[in-house]
C-alpha cells in the first residue's frame, strides 16, 4: 500500500469512533504490519495485504472496534513470533481471545478421520458460542482466501474449496450471512465443478442483456406506481448466484432452460406495514404464480431472515421473483448476526443478538451429549445445516424442524415426555403414520397414552438427533442391563482377537483413558453404546492395542496366497474361489483343482457341495485349511442394499460405511420408480467377518433400508472346479 492508501485506510478504520478506539485501531494496524513485515503470500503480495482485506470486509459489516482490531491481528499468533501472552500485554480484552479463537479455527483440518473431524467441528461450535465475532472474522478470512485461491497448488485448492462448500457456506447460511454464503458457494463451485461453473457462467452471460432490460423496465414500472401512492422505497435488481442455479438444476433434475426465476427484484421500504401494501400493489400489476408466495416476515427463518417473497408472471411472460422488506430486514438478510453487533456495545443484559443466538446455546447442550463421532457429524449436517420446515401446534405456535422431520420428531421437540408417550398423530386433522415427513404449514396434533413408551424401532421413524438421543436415553434407562450384556459379549469377542479380555491387566490399565476419550461416564455406558449399536466393538477393542505374544508354531505350511495355512501340503498354489467369496472368519475348506492349485471355499459353499458329490470316491481332493491370523488379506465384498428412495439416502449409506474406516471401491445404483425403492451395489474391501457384520448391522439401522445382502457374480455361482 502507498502512503496515501494507508492514510485512507486508517481514516476508514477510525471513522465514527471515539479517540480512544481510533488510537487502539491504529496501534493494532502498526503492530500487525510490523509483525508480518517481510512475509509474502503465495501470490507474491505482502502478507499484511490479506489482513487489510479481511478488515475491509469487517468494516463493510460495521463491526465494533474489538473485532476490527482482531481482524488486523487475526493471523499474528499462527504466522509470526508473537505469543498470546505478548498479545495480552499489548491489547485489552476481548481482542487477544478473539485472535486466539480465530487461530484455533484456522488450524482445523476437516479432511481427516471421522473422530478428529468431529472434535474439530465441536471446537468450532464452542468458539462460536463463546463469542460469535470469532466466526465472523473467520468468514472474512475464508472469503478473501477463496478470492485468491488461484495462487495455490491444485490439490490444496480442492481441499480448501471442499471445506468451504461443506462447512463454511452452510454455517454462514445458518447465521443468516447470505452475501458471504453466496460468494463462498460460487467460488468453491469454480474449483470443485469447473466445467459446470463455466457452462453456467457462459449461459447466464448470454442471457444478461435481455435480463438487464427486463429488470430495468420492471423497476421503472414499480417506481412509477409506488410513487403514485406516496410510498418511499428503494428498488434494485439482482441475479441468482451460479451455485444456487446449479443446486436447483440438480435437486429438481431440470435443465438450465427450465430454471425460470433468474430475474429478481428487491424492494426495500420503511415499515412492516408498507411491505404488505407494496405486496398488494405488485399483485395488482402482475399475476402471481400459485404456491410461490412465502411470508418470512410472519414466519422468520431460524437464521432470522425476514422478507416477503412472491413470484409473478412479469414482462414478456418472464417469471420474476420480487422480495419486499424493510431496511433493517435487508441488513439482516445480507450480514446476518453481524448486522446486530453495533447495537450490542455498551448494553447490559440480553440484547437482540443474544436472543438471535439462543439456538446456538441450545445446539451445544444437545450436541455435547453425542459421544459418537459419526453421529455428531450426522447431527450437525442433518439438524444444523438442513433446510427448515415450519409447522404449527393446534394452538398456533410455530415449530421449526429440519426438512424430513416426522410427527415423532415434532413430539420430542415439544417435550420429551410427549415424545415418550406418543402413540399417533393428526396432521391437518387427518390421522397419519408417525414416519410421515412433515411439510411447511402443517398443523400437527400429537396423540399420547400413559401406557406408551419408546422402542428401538422408533429410531427408524425419526430424523432429528434430538429425538434420537431422547429415545436412546429412555432405552438406556429402562433396558440398560440387556444392552450392557450384549455389549459385554461383543467387546469380549473383539478383545479376544487382540489377546486381551475384560479382566486382563492391559485392558484394566487403559480403560479409564479410553472411557474419557469417548466421553462416556463408565464401563457400563460404553458397553451400552456397543450393545445398542452406536459404537463398534472392534473399534473400541483397537484402542487397547494388541497384546504382544510370541507367535505360536503352526503345524501347517503357509501358502503362496496370503492369509491361508495348509495342512499336509507344501508350496501349493492357492486362490480364493469366486463362487462364495470367503473372507477371514468364514469357516473354510480347500479343494484341489486340476491344473490350477487349491481353491479356497466357504465350508457351506453350494458349488463345493456339488463337487464333493461328483467326486465322492476321491476324498483326496479335499484339503484342510485355516486362516493365518498373522497375515490376513483384505477381501472384496459385494453388498446389495434395497431401501425406500429418499433424498440423502446415498450420502447416509456412504457415511455409514466410512464411519468404520472403510472405503467404497465401486458403487452402482438404480431406482425402481413404481415401488419407490432404490437398489445399491457397493464393492468394499474388508478385514474379516466381524468387520463385515458390524457394517451390516450399521447399514440396517440407516433409515429406509429394507434389506442388505452379500452377492456374488452370477457367472461364478456354478463353481469353478474341474
Amino acid at each position: 500500500m502507498t502512503i496515501a492508501e494507508v492514510k485512507t485506510f486508517l481514516a476508514d478504520l477510525k471513522k465514527d469512533r471515539s479517540p480512544e478506539d481510533a488510537a487502539l485501531i491504529e496501534k493494532a494496524y502498526n503492530f500487525a504490519e510490523e509483525a508480518h513485515r517481510g512475509q509474502k503470500r503465495a501470490s507474491g503480495d505482502p502478507y499484511f495485504s490479506h489482513c487489510v482485506a479481511v478488515t475491509r470486509l469487517l468494516l463493510e459489516m460495521e463491526m465494533d472496534t474489538a473485532t476490527v482490531c482482531a481482524g488486523l491481528l487475526h493471523d499474528i499468533l499462527e504466522d509470526t513470533a508473537v505469543t498470546f501472552n505478548l498479545l495480552q500485554g499489548e491489547f485489552p480484552e476481548p481482542i487477544p481471545h478473539l485472535v486466539e479463537g480465530v487461530t484455533k479455527i484456522s488450524t482445523i483440518r476437516f479432511r481427516s478421520n471421522m473422530e478428529k473431524q468431529a472434535e474439530n467441528l465441536r471446537r468450532m461450535i464452542l468458539a462460536m458460542a463463546k463469542d460469535i465475532r470469532v466466526i465472523i472474522i473467520k468468514f472474512c478470512d475464508r472469503l478473501h482466501n477463496m478470492r485468491t485461491l488461484q495462487y495455490l497448488p491444485d490439490q490444496k485448492q480442492l481441499i480448501i474449496a471442499r471445506d468451504t462448500l461443506d462447512i463454511y457456506a452452510p454455517l454462514a447460511n445458518r447465521l443468516g450471512m447470505m452475501q458471504i454464503r453466496s460468494e463462498l458457494e460460487d467460488l468453491a463451485m469454480k474449483y470443485l465443478y469447473p466445467d459446470d461453473y463455466q457452462e453456467l457462467f457462459d449461459k447466464t452471460r448470454l442471457r444478461a442483456p435481455k435480463r438487464a432490460s427486463l429488470i430495468d423496465r420492471t423497476i421503472k414500472i414499480l417506481e412509477r406506481e409506488i410513487a403514485k401512492r406516496g410510498i418511499h422505497a428503494m428498488i434494485e435488481g439482482r441475479s441468482k448466484h451460479l451455485y444456487g442455479i446449479f443446486q436447483k438444476m440438480r435437486k429438481q433434475n431440470i435443465t438450465f432452460e427450465e430454471v425460470y426465476d433468474f430475474t429478481a427484484i428487491r424492494i426495500i421500504t420503511d415499515t412492516l406495514e408498507l411491505c404488505y401494501d407494496i405486496l398488494g400493489l405488485v399483485h395488482s400489476l402482475w399475476r402471481p404464480i400459485p404456491n410461490r408466495f412465502r411470508d418470512f416476515i410472519a414466519l422468520p427463518k431460524e437464521n432470522q431472515y425476514q422478507s416477503l417473497h412472491t413470484t409473478v408472471v412479469g414482462l414478456e411472460g418472464e417469471a420474476t421473483e420480487i422480495q419486499i422488506r424493510t431496511g433493517e430486514m435487508h441488513r439482516v438478510a445480507e450480514y446476518g448476526v453481524a448486522a446486530h453487533w453495533k447495537y450490542k456495545e455498551g448494553k447490559k443484559g440480553l440484547t437482540d443478538i443474544d436472543l438471535r443466538l439462543q439456538w446456538l446455546r441450545q445446539l451445544i447442550e444437545w450436541l455435547k451429549d453425542i459421544p459418537n463421532p459419526g453421529e455428531f457429524i450426522d447431527a450437525l449436517r442433518g439438524d444444523v445445516f438442513a433446510d427448515i420446515v415450519f409447522c404449527f401446534t393446534p394452538k398456533g405456535d410455530v415449530v421449526e424442524l429440519p426438512k424430513g422431520s416426522t410427527p415423532l420428531d415434532f413430539a420430542y421437540h415439544i417435550h420429551t415426555e410427549i415424545g415418550n408417550l406418543c402413540i399417533g398423530a393428526r396432521v391437518n386433522k387427518k390421522y397419519v403414520s408417525l414416519k410421515t415427513p412433515l411439510q411447511s404449514g402443517d398443523v400437527v396434533e400429537i396423540i399420547t397414552s400413559n401406557h406408551a413408551h419408546p422402542s428401538r424401532d422408533w429410531l427408524d421413524l425419526v430424523q432429528t438427533s434430538r429425538a434420537r438421543n431422547k429415545i436412546k436415553h429412555y432405552l438406556k434407562t429402562k433396558e440398560l442391563d440387556q444392552y450392557v450384556r450384549i455389549g459385554r459379549d461383543l467387546l469380549q469377542k473383539a478383545l479376544k482377537t487382540k489377546g486381551l479380555s475384560l479382566s486382563h491387566p492391559v485392558f484394566l490399565e487403559k480403560l479409564e483413558g479410553v472411557i474419557k476419550s469417548l466421553r462416556e461416564n463408565s464401563l457400563d455406558d460404553l458397553l451400552f453404546e456397543i450393545g445398542f449399536g452406536s459404537a463398534s466393538a472392534s473399534d473400541i477393542a483397537a484402542r487397547f492395542g494388541k497384546l504382544e505374544e510370541k507367535p505360536k508354531r503352526k503345524k501347517g505350511k503357509k501358502s503362496h496366497a496370503p492369509g491361508i495355512i495348509l495342512h499336509g501340503l507344501d508350496n501349493a498354489l492357492v486362490r480364493y474361489s469366486k463362487c462364495c467369496n470367503p473372507i477371514p472368519g468364514d469357516p473354510i475348506i480347500g479343494f484341489v483343482t486340476r491344473g490350477r492349485g487349491i481353491s479356497i471355499h466357504k465350508s457351506s459353499c453350494p458349488a463345493l457341495m456339488r463337487q464333493k458329490i461328483e467326486n465322492s470316491g476321491d476324498s483326496s481332493r479335499i484339503v484342510q485349511v485355516e486362516w493365518d491370523s498373522e497375515n490376513l488379506p483384505k477381501c472384496q465384498v459385494n453388498l446389495r442394499v434395497v431401501a425406500r428412495d429418499r433424498t440423502g439416502l446415498l450420502k447416509d449409506l456412504s457415511g455409514t460405511i466410512s464411519q468404520i474406516g472403510l472405503n467404497v471401491e465401486e458403487s452402482h445404483s438404480r431406482v425402481i420408480s413404481h415401488k419407490n425403492q432404490a437398489v445399491f451395489r457397493f464393492v468394499i474391501f474388508i478385514d474379516d467377518t466381524k468387520q463385515l457384520n458390524d457394517l451390516l448391522n450399521r447399514i440396517k439401522n440407516v433409515p429406509g433400508v429394507i434389506s442388505i445382502s452379500r452377492i456374488v457374480r452370477k457367472q461364478d455361482t456354478q463353481g469353478d472346479e474341474k
